[in-house]
C-alpha cells in the first residue's frame, strides 16, 4: 500500500519538477528573444534618424555628431 503512494507520489513531483524546467526555459527564451527585439527596433530607429537627417541635407558627420549629442542630453 505505502510502495503505491510512494511510487504515485514520486511520480507526480517528477512531472511537476519537469512542467517547471519547461517553464523557466521558455521563459527565458522569451526574455532573450524580446530583448534581441528590443536592440534590433532601437537600432533601426537610430537608422531611420540618420537617413531623415541625411535626406534634409546634413551630411553624415553631421546627423552623427547631431546623434552623440541627444545622447548625451538623454544621459543627463
Amino acid at each position: 500500500m505505502f510502495e503505491i503512494i510512494g511510487v504515485v507520489l514520486g511520480f507526480f513531483i517528477s512531472v511537476l519538477t519537469i512542467i517547471g524546467f519547461v517553464y523557466t526555459f521558455l521563459r527565458n527564451f522569451k526574455i532573450d528573444i524580446n530583448l534581441h527585439i528590443d536592440k534590433l527596433e532601437k537600432r533601426m530607429d537610430i537608422l531611420d534618424e540618420r537617413m531623415f537627417l541625411l535626406a534634409t541635407g546634413k551630411t553624415l558627420r553631421e546627423a552623427m555628431i547631431e546623434e552623440e549629442i541627444k545622447k548625451k542630453r538623454n544621459d543627463l
